[in-house]
């Protein structure tokens, strides 16, 4: 098998291969790439690219490599993540937006009653989502109007929400409810709505501050669901979760609405940063370098982070020095360790649009060390 520089098609022989060569010791005895060839970092950086290609096609695991990276909970590094993470979307796997987190809804238990009211059956906190539900006759609410709420009424300009939800409805011999809405506590606008069936998806709403309207996609596809919705007429612009049943007489009828993390953007090119949790070392090697590839979803199309405003970085030493890198490139971490973490770090728009979906979405992420 010939090794060809994907750059200029040359195969490599000679003293190009030996750069090579020499590049992996230099690498394997935690030297940076100072001063080494760069054809060798040209070549090697690929050839692991495709590793990973070949190991996903076969499900094979590595204890140095991590297949989408943030695909659960347990792959983040919760602590130090400070964008809004999901990986409960429907149809999306694990995705990430940058932004205000406005509740992560941990841990479980109670709600949070300085972000939340809440009436009829009380909602409450379970693995990462707020739960809503009842049965018979019966109801549960709650509305973003605590003393730490959140009113888009408030903002200066426009905003943009997103957050996943499920909602579902087993009417029996009744009648079953789930509200997503704008309200001001006493008058509500449905966002979305369900009755009697099920539902589930992405929400990302645009709040048109001056004109009192909102525009949304409940599955976060390329078409609006509505578009210039009107809030005007409400004097807060809180958001609402809200499921209800009824029935007199037979089965009674249940509901419950799942919502996810909650997370916002009034723009402002504010950064936020996503933290993987350490990568596996099995057999507690020195780390010295790492490689790290993404795609990103729906939102969002460039694979090189050129016009997107975000960054990436790695870390050998479990987050307490971090280097910049490039996707898809060899990387050496002089800060040599036993724990690889990836950080991303992610810009939200400068200003967000009456339109357009501005926050940026990212697919998957995965990740290599390489170390001795």
């Amino acid at each position: 098998m010939a090794i060809v520089d994907r750059n200029d098609g040359d195969v490599l022989r000679g003293s190009d291969w030996q750069s090579v060569i020499d590049t992996v010791e230099s690498i394997s005895s935690g030297h940076d790439h100072d001063g080494v060839d760069s054809k060798a970092i040209t070549v090697l950086s690929p050839l692991l690219i495709q590793t990973m290609n070949l190991i996903d096609d076969s499900s094979a695991t590595l204890t140095n490599y991590r297949k989408d990276a943030f695909s659960n909970a347990s792959y983040i590094d919760q602590s130090n993540s400070t964008c809004l993470w999901e990986t409960a979307l429907a149809g999306e796997g694990a995705v990430f937006f940058p932004g205000t987190v406005f509740d992560r809804f941990t841990p479980d238990g109670s709600v949070d009653s300085s972000k939340w009211s809440t009436s009829g059956s009380a909602p409450s906190y379970s693995s990462n989502k707020m739960v809503l539900s009842c049965s018979g006759n019966g109801s549960s609410v709650a509305i973003s109007n605590g003393t730490s709420g959140l009113d888009f009424k408030s903002f200066s300009g426009n905003s943009e929400i997103v957050f996943a939800y499920s909602l579902s409805v087993s009417p029996g011999n009744g009648d079953g409810y789930c509200y997503i809405q704008f309200s001001d506590g006493s008058s509500h606008v449905d966002i979305a709505s369900v009755h009697n069936t099920n539902k589930s998806g992405t929400m990302r709403i645009l709040v048109n501050k001056s004109a009192g309207t909102f525009t949304h996609w409940d599955d976060d596809g390329s078409t609006p669901t509505r578009t210039g919705v009107s809030i005007s007429g409400l004097s807060n612009w809180y958001l609402r979760f809200a499921v209800s049943t009824g029935y007199s007489s037979g089965s009674p009828p249940a509901a419950t609405a799942n919502i996810y993390p909650i997370g916002y953007s009034t723009g402002g090119n504010n950064t936020t940063a996503l933290v993987t949790t350490a990568l596996p070392n099995t057999n507690s090697l020195t780390i010295k370098q790492g490689i790290a590839d993404l795609s990103w979803g729906r939102v969002g199309s460039d694979s090189n982070l050129s016009d997107t405003g975000a960054s990436l970085s790695m870390s050998s030493d479990n987050g307490s020095n971090y280097t910049t890198a490039s996707l898809r490139t060899l990387t050496a971490t002089p800060n040599t360790g036993t724990s690889f973490k990836v950080k991303l770090t992610l810009k939200e728009p400068s200003s967000i649009s009456t339109t357009n979906r501005g926050i940026l979405s990212i697919g998957v992420l995965r990740a290599m060390w390489l170390g001795e």
